[in-house]
């Protein structure tokens, strides 16, 4: 068995999956992340840091509101801090 995961912005969510053998794909699709669950993710990931989080993450906000480019932006968060 292979995997395989596609990260598609929704307007690519048209492809064309008719190379792949019935049965065997399935899809699942990541909805966008609303201001509260960011923020909900960033006070469970990084406790006290979580408001310098938030002031970090204004110029990416659309970024931030998908959840792997939000982990993404959690890991570049942790290097600056560490600098």
């Amino acid at each position: 068995m292979r995997l395989l995961l596609l990260n598609l912005e929704p307007a690519a969510a048209a492809y064309d999956a008719a190379w792949v053998e019935p049965g065997t794909f399935k899809v699942a699709q990541l909805l966008r992340l609303d201001v509260d669950q960011r923020r909900w993710l960033a006070e469970q990931r990084l406790a006290s840091r979580a408001a310098e989080f938030e002031r970090f993450v204004v110029p990416y906000s659309e970024l931030a509101t998908n959840p792997l480019m939000l982990s993404m932006l959690f890991c570049v968060f942790g290097d600056e801090a560490a600098k």
